[in-house]
């Protein structure tokens, strides 16, 4: 019954932090303000909230009052250029995995203390990465920098390196690695995916996406889905694809509109899906940094629904029982519910409604929201339970 909400602070950035609303009426339950923007999905469990500040800290809360728990900073002792921390933080079992590009460590859950810890790109100079680390059956992939020292396999019980997959596949990724079975599943700048065994770090096969993909770039920026042998990949050239998770072969494709913001430098386009898409049983969900989202046939690739909100996704959309989460880059959190009047194969324009009195909008199309207009950008977040529709922006 709790949104955990990561916040940047696009001014000073002192208001960086969590904050926890209420998932029914969207109300603060508490506010932890760690004095840096939080660039990242927090990560719950065991009545903890563990988060990321850029300034290289780690940090847990309690999540039912927001009080700290704990906090370890990666970055002391190195350089601004290599101790900045844009990743989020990935709990598997009683451990915490995360790093810098310089400082990779895990850490027991419960009291903080650091369990192991290595340097996993000792020639990084510059640049972070947001992808998280990926953990499954004993081993912990990371990839740091610009892929400089390659994308990185260790035991999840000691840290000893099992494995490296080098440039130019390493090249550049910002995507959390996806696991299935014995497969994990990695993006790169170049919009290349490539599928590589998870005990070995074999190369099982790599498939690019887009000819406009570059190595100056961040050509897929989010972290794909999975379901059903089918991989989702969002791109900042335009389209969202499915490809086949056994060879890689593109199934369908469908196009952002056009936006107005540029999400990544260099060669990106204002056409883009810049946040990860989730699939939901044979829809898949996914946000456009126009500002439009879009339910999705899995299998067909045909759009069955799609609303604008006026503003920039750059979050990945939570579906959370009958309760559907968006965030948009004004600082707003949106929940959704689902309307049972609505024509499911009808494909919806943005309907909205003033709510006489209360300062609110109404969508007419979905689900119902509210707003407290006021707060710094909202970037990425995490839902624990389910509730009812509302709109609210932290303060």
């Amino acid at each position: 019954g709790v949104v955990y909400v990561p916040v940047a602070d696009f001014a000073d950035g002192t208001r960086g932090g969590v904050v926890a609303l209420d998932a029914r009426t969207g109300e603060t339950l508490w506010e932890f303000r760690s004095g840096y923007a939080v660039r990242n999905t927090p990560a719950v469990a065991a009545g903890l909230v563990v988060a990321t500040s850029t300034e290289g800290s780690v940090f847990a809360v309690d999540a039912t009052t927001g009080e700290l728990a704990w906090a370890i900073d990666l970055g002391d002792g190195f350089s601004d250029l290599v101790s900045a921390l844009y990743a989020a933080p990935t709990i598997e079992g009683d451990r915490v995995y995360v790093g810098t590009q310089v400082n990779f460590v895990a850490i027991d859950l419960a009291t903080g203390t650091p369990m192991w810890s290595t340097n996993p790109s000792p020639q990084a100079a510059w640049l972070g990465s947001y992808a998280s680390a990926g953990v499954a059956d004993g081993v912990v992939i990371g990839a740091f920098s610009r892929g400089v020292d390659g994308v990185v396999g260790w035991s999840s019980d000691d840290g000893h390196e099992l494995w490296r997959v080098p440039r130019p596949l390493a090249t550049a990724i910002n995507a959390a690695p996806v696991i299935a079975g014995d497969v994990a599943y990695l993006g790169n700048t170049s919009t290349t995916m490539f599928a590589v065994n998870l005990e070995s770090g074999t190369t099982v096969w790599q498939r690019k996406l887009s000819d406009l993909g570059t190595a100056w770039g961040y050509g897929i920026p989010a972290t794909p889905a999975y379901a059903d042998n089918t991989l989702v990949v969002p791109t900042q050239f335009e389209f969202l694809y499915a490809i086949d998770a056994t060879t890689g072969e593109e199934r369908w494709r469908i196009g952002a509109d056009e936006a107005n913001v540029h999400p990544a430098h260099y060669q990106s386009r204002a056409k883009t899906f810049s946040a990860s898409p989730v699939i939901a049983g044979d829809t898949v969900w996914a946000a456009s940094s126009a500002g439009t989202l879009y339910a999705i046939d899995l299998d067909s690739g045909m759009p069955e629904w799609k609303m604008d909100f006026a503003a920039p996704i750059l979050s990945g959309v939570v579906p959370a029982g009958d309760l559907l989460l968006v965030s948009t880059f004004d600082g707003t959190v949106h929940a959704l519910v689902h309307r049972e009047e609505a024509d499911p194969g009808q494909v919806h324009p943005p309907m909205f409604a003033s709510a006489a009195g209360c300062g609110c909008r109404v969508g007419a199309a979905a689900g119902h929201s509210q707003s407290v207009l006021e707060g710094a950008a909202v970037l990425f977040f995490l839902i624990a339970g389910a509730g009812f529709g509302m709109r609210r922006r932290l303060r």
